[in-house]
């Protein structure tokens, strides 16, 4: 008798502990659901302006880009190929200008008569630039290169020379260096292991930051193509990419023209600390 007794004050005791620890238990699941909502704002945060800081700058790479392309175009020395006073010209302006690899010319044959860096002669005919400027006669953009003067990837653009018929006469050509993105991006707040991404208009990645060269030439996955080339141009999204490894991802899409598509995407926020998506910052472009 005495058994079942004990047990209902046992019982008992448990549930009066219980519902005595019920409300600081209460008080820890709300604060950490209030931190994780709050970590996950900060990664979306973090990760946006990011983004609009690498957009931004891009942007003004190109336009700057586009101006200088312009102004070189006017030159006399570049219209009449003097290939001698280009080479010294461009070799003077390349160390004032830091974001490119070389700056080049070609006549309409495609031959380079002119470079900021020692070459020995070669044909940019059949790259995307070089085209793109004979059908349009305007500002284009290429696809990602290694540098045949300057061995370093690059990214293209060039920008015609037109006779007074409004021929292509010549194409004056500039290689902004990829790396000044992974240079600039170290140096953001995002949590280790963020990463930097470059796509060209193909979904081909042509720059990795920490990564070789060996990874540029890889088709993005389908799942990332769907999300950044879907509305709106700007957004996030969590997603997994090539590597299997799930990330929160911003992104940006780009326009030169209508056909020439480019999008920086962004990823933000570490696993290991907030279980949140590792970061990684991804750029679709022409």
């Amino acid at each position: 008798m005495r058994i079942p007794f004990f047990r209902s004050i046992r019982t008992h005791l448990l549930l009066l502990v219980l519902l005595s620890v019920l409300p600081a238990l209460g008080i820890v699941i709300y604060t950490g659901l209030n931190r994780l909502h709050s970590d996950v704002t900060a990664a979306h945060n973090d990760a946006l302006l990011v983004l609009q800081s690498l957009a931004n700058d891009h942007q003004r790479a190109v336009e700057s880009t586009r101006q200088f392309l312009s102004t070189l175009a006017q030159l006399p020395d570049v219209r009449n190929q003097n290939a001698a006073a280009c080479n010294r010209f461009f070799r003077t302006i390349h160390t004032e200008n830091p974001m490119y690899t070389t700056i080049l010319a070609a006549d309409a044959k495609g031959d380079v008569f002119a470079n900021a860096l020692p070459f020995t002669p070669y044909n940019v005919k059949r790259r995307k630039y070089f085209q793109d400027c004979l059908q349009t006669k305007d500002f284009s953009v290429g696809e990602y290169m290694i540098g045949i003067a300057s061995g370093l990837q690059s990214f293209p653009f060039a920008y015609p020379v037109l006779d007074s018929k409004g021929r292509v006469h010549a194409v004056v050509i500039v290689g902004i260096d990829l790396d000044r993105y992974g240079q600039m991006f170290a140096k953001t707040r995002l949590p280790e292991g963020s990463v930097l991404a470059i796509f060209d208009h193909k979904n081909v990645r042509i720059y990795g930051s920490g990564e070789s060269e060996e990874s540029a030439g890889i088709t993005d996955a389908f799942e990332m193509i769907d999300h950044m080339s879907a509305k709106p141009v700007e957004g996030l999204f969590t997603g997994s990419g090539g590597d299997g490894v799930k990330r929160l991802y911003a992104y940006k899409r780009f326009y030169l023209e209508e056909a020439h598509r480019h999008t920086f995407s962004c990823v933000s926020a570490s696993p290991r600390r907030r279980r949140l998506p590792t970061p990684e910052i991804r750029y679709l472009s022409l």
